[in-house]
Order: C-alpha cells, then structure tokens, then sequence
C-alpha cells in the first residue's frame, strides 16, 4: 500500500508502525485521548477565566428567579412572552 506522506516525513512513525499488528499506533492514540481531554479543559478554563474577567457569567439571582419567560428574555433583548 502506497503511503500518502513519505515515511521521512514523521521519523517516529517507522517505530510505531513495526510494531506488530499496529500495537503502538494503538497506543500512541490511547495516549491521545487523555492529553486531548486535559488540553480541551485547560483551555476552556483559560477562556472562562479570560470571558469572567471581562463580563458576568452568570445572571444575577433575582434574574434567575424570575424566570425566562417573564425575566431574562426582557432584561437580555427587551422582549416579553
């Protein structure tokens, strides 16, 4: 099978794919998957914090009981239900 990128392309590819039955490429990705998750969550973090800095995000707790029908909708867009 011809590759799409030359295998000098990633020099540690030719270690992972001479591992039997592709053992290592499954790895490499169960590895992904959790570098992945924590690399999302920081950054969502970041990004909150940044958003939190600047604006509320939250309504305020009377907004809150009001409702959203009779609270947010007129305090966010001055629309009424």
């Amino acid at each position: 099978m011809k590759a799409f990128v030359p295998a000098h392309t990633f020099p540690g590819s030719r270690v992972i794919m001479e591992a039997p039955c592709y053992i290592g490429l499954w790895i490499t990705g169960m590895k992904a998957v959790p570098a992945t998750t924590w690399f999302t969550a920081l950054e969502t973090a970041m990004v909150l914090a940044i958003l939190g800095a600047l604006m509320p995000l939250r309504v305020s707790h009377e907004e809150e009981e009001r409702g959203l029908d009779r609270g947010l909708d007129f305090v966010s867009h001055g629309e009424e239900a």
